[in-house]
């Protein structure tokens, strides 16, 4: 039989390398200010099934299991409201300094065209 106390400290390992597996994708978004690449519904879904894991481990009184779901769902939750902001801060950064005119172009996206080759003869 393995000792109670060794069991104890793998649910507290497993959590911890879980759970904190989080942070560096925290700390991208911080730099970079891009959320492009995160889904919401993997960030809701991820946030519901650690819910449900905090429900279950209160039902069977495993505490690490309750402490490092908690803290997943404020990681996945910091995220989110990473996302939203990112997303909606570019959109109304400058909107107060462009003219009527400009304000057609907000949500409309870039489209960039490179000819490297010089000697093309090819036209758009």
């Amino acid at each position: 039989m393995i000792d109670p106390v060794l069991i104890q400290l793998l649910g507290y390992f497993s959590g911890l390398f879980g759970t904190f597996s989080t942070i560096p994708q925290i700390y991208r978004v911080m730099i970079t200010k891009s959320t492009d690449d995160l889904s919401y519904m993997f960030m809701y879904l991820n946030n519901l099934g650690a819910f449900l894991w905090t429900v279950y481990g209160f039902l069977v009184d495993d505490w690490p299991l309750i402490l490092w779901d908690i803290i997943t769902i404020i990681l996945y939750t910091t995220l989110i409201c990473q996302k939203y902001y990112y997303a909606n801060i570019h959109k109304y950064k400058y909107k107060d300094k462009l003219d009527s005119s400009d304000q057609q172009y907000l949500n409309r996206p870039i489209d960039i065209k490179i000819n490297i080759n010089p000697d093309s003869n090819i036209t758009n």
